[in-house]
Formats: C-alpha cells, sequence, structure tokens
C-alpha cells in the first residue's frame, strides 16, 4: 500500500504521461529505463533532482526535463518512485 505522498505521486506519474516512456510492472513505454525497482538503487532525493533536470545529473540524458512540477509534485513522483521496490 501506497504512502498518501507516493499516491499522489502515481497520479503525476500518470497525468505527465511517465508510461509513454517508462514501464512499472510490465505497463508502460520501452523508450526509457523500466523503472519497476528503481527504488532500490536510487533515493528520493536523487529522484527528484533527476525529475526535475535530468541533464544537470546525467549529461546526455535523453530524458526531458519537468521544471514545470510543483515542489510537492516532484517530491510526491520521487517519493512514488522510491517506493518501487
Amino acid at each position: 500500500m501506497l504512502t498518501v505522498s507516493a499516491e499522489g505521486g502515481r497520479r503525476v506519474y500518470e497525468t505527465q504521461g511517465c508510461s509513454a516512456c517508462h514501464a512499472i510492472a510490465g505497463q508502460g513505454g520501452a523508450a526509457g529505463p523500466d523503472l519497476s525497482r528503481v527504488g532500490r538503487t536510487r533515493d528520493a532525493a536523487w529522484l527528484a533532482r533527476f525529475t526535475r533536470d535530468p541533464e544537470a545529473v546525467k549529461p546526455g540524458s535523453a530524458m526531458p526535463p519537468y521544471k514545470e512540477l510543483s515542489e510537492a509534485e516532484l517530491q510526491a513522483i520521487a517519493a512514488y518512485l522510491g517506493s518501487l521496490r
């Protein structure tokens, strides 16, 4: 069961169309990495930084920046992705 924050992050993931490029539990696209277990290797702080500005964290990243997300949305999606283990 997801925390309230992680549940909000799941909704952000859906509304932002993240599944067009990323899969979770076999659902979604294959252009980006599978995020099914991303919480095992990345903490919420890293996930928030990367989501906000992927190029700053990993030069050459193909993922677009999500600078339009509010801080609350950013923290929520990081909580959701961090919960994927």
